[in-house]
C-alpha cells in the first residue's frame, strides 16, 4: 500500500510603478507521482536486449517554477523595454538509470530519482526612436537559455555508477532597424545565436535515491514472461 500527498503552492505578486511600468513575480510548485508501471517490482525481459525493471522505492518529483516579468514605456522618447526571467528546478526528478551488459550487449533500464536538473531562461528587450519625429527606430532583443541535465549510466553490473552532467547554454541576439510613417514601414532585421554544450562524468559507489539493486536480465522475469536462454563460449 502506498499513500501520497500532493500539494501545489502558488504565489503571485504584481506591482504597478506607474501606468506605463509593471512588475510581476510568480512562483508555483507541483508534484509528479511515479506511474504504476514504474513502481511495480517486476522485470520485463520480453526483449532480452532491452530489459525494463520497476522500482517500488521511487519518490514523487517536485518541480519549483519561478517567473519574473517587468516592462515599461516612456512616451516622450518613444521608448519601451521589457525583461523576463524563468527558472525551473526539479527535486527527485524521475529519470532512467541504464546498465549495460558488455558480454551480451543487453541493457537494463530502471527508473530512479535524480537530482540536479534545472533550466533558466531570461531575456531583455529595448526599443527606442533615434529621431525627434519617431519614424526611425531601433530594437534589440537578447536572450539566454541555461539547461542542466543529470543521468546515470553503469557500463556493467560490477562497475561503478557514472553520473553524467550535461550543461547547455544558448545565447541569441536580434537587432532591428526600421522606418515607419503613416503609410509605409520598412525594417532591416538580423539575428545571431550560439550554442555550447559540456558534459562531465563522475563515478560513485553510493546508491541513487529510489534505486534498487541491479538485476541480471537473463535470470529475472516478470510473471508470464519467458526467460531468455544464456549461452556460454
Amino acid at each position: 500500500m502506498r499513500n501520497s500527498f500532493d500539494w501545489s503552492p502558488t504565489i503571485d505578486f504584481r506591482y504597478k510603478f506607474s501606468p506605463q511600468s509593471n512588475l510581476r513575480l510568480f512562483y508555483r510548485g507541483s508534484a509528479t507521482q511515479p506511474t504504476m508501471s514504474q513502481l511495480l517490482d517486476i522485470t520485463d525481459n520480453t526483449d532480452p536486449q532491452n530489459v525494463s525493471v520497476g522500482n517500488p522505492g521511487l519518490r514523487p518529483a517536485f518541480t519549483h517554477r519561478l517567473h519574473a516579468f517587468y516592462n515599461g514605456y516612456r512616451q516622450r522618447y518613444t521608448q519601451s523595454w521589457m525583461t523576463f526571467f524563468h527558472f525551473a528546478s526539479v527535486h527527485n526528478a524521475i529519470g532512467n538509470s541504464v546498465t549495460y551488459d558488455a558480454a551480451s550487449g543487453a541493457r537494463v533500464v530502471r527508473p530512479v530519482n535524480i537530482n540536479g536538473n534545472w533550466n533558466l531562461n531570461a531575456g531583455v528587450m529595448f526599443n527606442t526612436s533615434i529621431d525627434t519625429l519617431g519614424v526611425w527606430n531601433v530594437n534589440t532583443f537578447t536572450t539566454v537559455d541555461l539547461n542542466r541535465y543529470a543521468s546515470l549510466l553503469q557500463q556493467s553490473r560490477q562497475s561503478l555508477v557514472e553520473r553524467n552532467i550535461t550543461n547547455q547554454t544558448n545565447l541569441s541576439e536580434r537587432l532591428t532597424f526600421s522606418y515607419r510613417n503613416s503609410w509605409l514601414e520598412v525594417a532591416l532585421d538580423g539575428r545571431w545565436s550560439t550554442t555550447t554544450r559540456r558534459t562531465s562524468c563522475s563515478r560513485r559507489r553510493t546508491s541513487t535515491p529510489g534505486a534498487s539493486p541491479m538485476v541480471d536480465p537473463s535470470t529475472s522475469r516478470r510473471p508470464g514472461a519467458r526467460a531468455s536462454p544464456r549461452t556460454s563460449t
